[in-house]
């Protein structure tokens, strides 16, 4: 009778252990996944929302909202902003930068007096302490002078 209640025992144990435990691999979304509005008000983009959604090949960054000054500039909903969104390894080695999620992407820029639309590399440092916002830097040294950094913030998005 002892030897059955050790194993009854065992087994509940085993299945609770086992039910209490999490399968990261299926439940952890990528930290840049959802909905972003632009928040730099100094731009004729603030406003714009985008949803980051992951792909089989990265991740990419659709407009789903514009404010009529990204529509006078020539945005239009549906349309990419973000492209080959990629992870990146984080080469910082100060211990206070290491633990932040690195990725890399096209940013759709577009001016219309010369009809002039390109992607800038780009990058990012997303905290995962503070997962709700990020700024874009350009990949380039001769591209930082008179960059802006656009900075996203994550939004609850249900429209």
């Amino acid at each position: 009778m002892s030897k059955i209640c050790a194993i009854m025992m065992a087994m509940v144990l085993c299945i609770s252990f086992t039910g209490c435990s999490k399968n990261s691999s299926s439940n952890d979304t990528p930290i840049i996944v959802g909905y972003w509005e632009r928040a730099n008000t100094d731009s004729n983009l603030y406003s714009m929302v985008i949803r980051i959604e992951q792909t089989d090949n990265g991740f990419v960054g659709k407009i789903i909202e514009i404010p009529d000054t990204a529509r006078d500039a020539g945005f239009k909903t549906g349309e990419t902003k973000l492209k080959n969104i990629q992870e990146a390894e984080n080469t910082e080695t100060d211990s206070k930068y290491e633990s932040l999620k690195v990725y890399t992407m096209g940013d759709l820029t577009k001016n219309r007096l010369f009809k002039d639309i390109s992607y800038y590399e780009c990058r990012t440092w997303i905290d995962p302490e503070n997962p709700d916002e990020f700024k874009l830097y350009p990949v380039k040294e001769s591209d930082q002078e008179g960059w802006n950094h656009p900075l996203y913030r994550r939004i609850d998005y249900n429209k």
